[in-house]
């Protein structure tokens, strides 16, 4: 089943659907910047709750369409939890999340700052 989920998350990213989703040698990669769109955060949580992960966004500020706010909480299936908040976010602010599937490494699911989770 999985292996059915990933094929069709690469399909749906390398279409083009989630500019910020990528789904590739069984690690999901999502990342969120001041130019993600309200639109591509739901359908980063929809993509994702197709491979049973609930992610989830509070505190949410725009600004001339740009995000400038957000928490993010994200849970995997095996109810293992990650949160971020950041306050405000500019030009060079991004957000990523790691999860590399069969892992239950915690160095294997990270949110945070972009270099935080390499």
């Amino acid at each position: 089943m999985k292996t059915l989920l990933l094929t069709f998350g690469l399909l749906l990213a390398s279409s083009g659907l989630f500019a910020q989703m990528s789904v590739n040698n069984g690690e999901i990669r999502v990342e969120v910047s001041e130019n993600s769109t309200r639109n591509e955060l739901l359908e980063i949580r929809q993509a994702l709750a197709e491979y049973n992960i609930d992610f989830r966004y509070n505190g949410v500020k725009w600004a001339d369409e740009l995000l400038k706010s957000i928490g993010l909480q994200v849970i995997a299936e095996d109810g293992r939890t990650r949160e971020f908040v950041l306050p405000q976010m500019n030009a060079n602010s991004k957000i990523v999340l790691i999860y590399r599937f069969e892992s239950l490494d915690e160095a294997d699911f990270c949110l945070g700052l972009e270099g935080a989770c390499e």
